[in-house]
């Protein structure tokens, strides 16, 4: 509250689970939600972010976090190595802004449909995403080489 400016590497807030953000200026609040007419609701804010992590055309920030899946511990690790492969230009992410906001909105809108809820509330739906962030980070998702033995255990 002093007014002092600090230079920093990282910043991390933990916000717990009411998903406002006060810490975050009105502007970039605004430019977070910008271009989706779906993203205000009574269960808190619904920003734009690709993958359900990083926000389009705001290179220096990320939320890991905000999908609410049970298995949270192990989601949110792969979350934070998705993110830290981001920020390392490790991942290969759409050539398009648009391409992006139709990833979001795509994912968005089968939420809804599934479980009626915006689409950072996937509780139950945590596999799938969690695939997809491995498969962005050229993960391989099988413990072998052939289906026998994957299946199997030969």
């Amino acid at each position: 509250d002093s007014g002092e400016f600090l230079q920093a590497d990282l910043i991390i807030c933990a916000t717990g689970f009411i998903e406002t953000f006060p810490f975050l200026s009105e502007t970039l609040t605004k430019a977070l939600v910008k271009n989706t007419t779906t993203s205000k609701s009574d269960e808190g804010i619904d920003l734009d972010l690709y993958r359900r992590i990083i926000p389009i055309g705001i290179p220096n920030i990320a939320f890991i976090g905000l999908p609410a899946p049970i298995h949270t511990w192990m989601f949110y690790e792969v979350q934070c190595h998705w993110m830290s492969d981001y920020f390392l230009g490790r991942l290969k992410l759409p050539n398009t802004e648009k391409e992006m906001y139709e990833e979001i909105e795509t994912t968005r809108q089968f939420i809804y449909k599934m479980f009626k809820r915006k689409s950072y509330y996937f509780q139950y739906y945590w596999l799938e995403p969690m695939e997809i962030y491995l498969r962005d980070m050229g993960v391989s998702l099988y413990r072998t080489n052939n289906w026998i033995s994957e299946y199997f255990g030969v």
